[in-house]
């Protein structure tokens, strides 16, 4: 998965969320999601044993990898390419599972919720700006603006 469609799914997740839970939200999502950039350093110096996909929550891959050593080195370099996007597709899990379908925080006694498609928004988006340059700089700012927010931890 690409930042770029990350960030966008994140940013509807985020908006359908009410003001007065949405530092809730941010609570729970930072203590629950994983660091793209840390989870590729646990794929890069200790891949070959299967910690970074056991920090994902994806045991049985692990356990494959672990015992036939990242895959004779072949998986361990397959996942250096594609650990940021795993890790990017498990936050959105995360995200989620927190959000139930109309936007509010599921509780934590019950089972967990999955919020709306997120891709109307793209489309959105893209209907609302004309040429491919002006697309991007709305996008841009967008992004920008859900970085700032999830940063804020607001």
């Amino acid at each position: 998965m690409k930042n770029a469609s990350y960030l966008l799914e994140m940013m509807s997740i985020y908006r359908n969320i009410p003001d007065d839970k949405k530092s809730d939200f941010m609570r729970r999502f930072s203590a629950r999601a994983r660091n793209p950039v840390v989870i590729f350093g646990f794929s890069a110096f200790l891949g070959y044993f299967g910690i970074d996909l056991f920090l994902l929550g994806q045991v049985v891959l692990e356990i494959l990898k672990l015992i036939t050593f990242g895959g004779f080195g072949f998986w361990v370099l397959i996942d250096l390419f594609l650990i940021a996007g795993t890790t990017r597709e498990k936050n959105l899990e995360i995200a989620r599972s927190i959000t139930t379908n109309n936007g509010q925080l599921a509780d934590r006694s019950v089972g967990h919720g999955a919020t709306s498609d997120p891709r109307p928004l793209a489309k959105t988006l893209a209907v609302r700006s004309g040429d491919q340059a002006q697309r991007r700089r709305h996008i841009t700012g967008a992004y920008r603006a859900v970085a700032l927010q999830l940063l804020s931890g607001a």
